[in-house]
């Protein structure tokens, strides 16, 4: 038995994205604060963090702020996300390792799919912004909450 899958029992390495495959740690708000929709936003985070309404209404009430913005346009934000120092070099290892990289994030999948895409993440689960004709309809599909990250991996698996 080769060293390489001696050491592992596992198959996969489960990453979040905002704030561990990104420099960033959080997509919603680099997207607000660059659209300038900031100051709504910050109240439907405190209604969640309240308690007040749950991630699904939350999630809703914050792509709704993104109602009319081409699919373009929000492509050409989140490119600008930076990837954190050490992502790619980290996921070769663990690829080298005969290991496979998953990523979940209770982000978007337009931010998730540009950042597997660069990392070459083959499976990954993201909450999916409704795109019609090219452009955000202000509905999005929640796959993956604030708190069930270990429900959306074990689907995965």
């Amino acid at each position: 038995m080769s060293e390489k899958y001696s050491l592992y029992p596992f198959k996969i390495v489960v990453f979040d994205v905002d704030g561990v495959l990104t420099e960033i740690d959080s997509v919603w708000r680099f997207i607000h604060k660059t659209l300038g929709t900031w100051s709504l936003a910050r109240k439907n985070a405190e209604m969640f963090r309240r308690g007040k309404i749950n991630y699904e209404e939350w999630a809703r009430l914050d792509v709704e702020l993104w109602r009319g913005i081409s699919e373009e346009k929000m492509l050409e934000i989140l490119r600008r996300v930076p990837l954190r120092k050490g992502a790619k070099e980290l996921l070769n290892f663990i690829r080298s390792r005969g290991l496979e990289p998953v990523a979940i994030s209770a982000g978007i999948d337009l931010l998730v799919k540009i950042i597997a895409d660069v990392l070459n993440i083959k499976y990954f689960e993201a909450n999916e912004v409704v795109i019609k004709n090219g452009i955000i309809t202000g509905e999005i599909i929640v796959r993956v909450e604030y708190g069930n990250k270990d429900q959306v991996f074990e689907k995965i698996c």
